[in-house]
């Protein structure tokens, strides 16, 4: 029989958020705000894909952002990813247009096809019938 050892350790870790936490959510999500505030473009950084994306420094100084053609997967997937980014800000851009604030729920509801889109969302089974 293999000796083996366990160690147990003490997590601070919850299935559930504790209920402030799911308050303070769920009130981000029903707050109106800017709507400049739901842009994306400006978090390229933060939300690409670190392994298979450039960061925005390159996309500029490899002129990705100035019409040159991507070379590779790498380069190709930074700029599809930007200009999803760039399509889901232009959205807002229209919306900020009508109104200066709205909510993330309000949005996404009368958005959501467009959203899904951009971001080549699968459909849903309503929206394909």
């Amino acid at each position: 029989m293999p000796k083996c050892s366990v160690e147990l350790e003490i997590v601070d870790e919850t299935v559930l958020y504790k209920y402030d936490e799911i308050a303070r959510r769920l009130n981000v999500r029903s707050a109106r705000q800017p709507v400049e505030s739901f842009y994306l473009l400006p978090h390229y950084d933060r939300l690409r894909s670190q392994k298979s994306t450039v960061s925005q420094i390159d996309l500029e100084k490899l002129g990705l952002l100035d019409g040159r053609n991507p070379f590779g997967d790498r380069e190709t997937a930074s700029v599809r990813f930007w200009q999803q980014l760039q399509g889901y800000d232009e959205l807002l851009e229209g919306l900020r247009m009508i109104q200066s604030r709205i909510t993330y729920d309000e949005f996404v509801d009368i958005r959501r096809r467009e959203i899904g889109d951009i971001f080549k969302f699968p459909k849903d089974i309503k929206e394909q019938s």
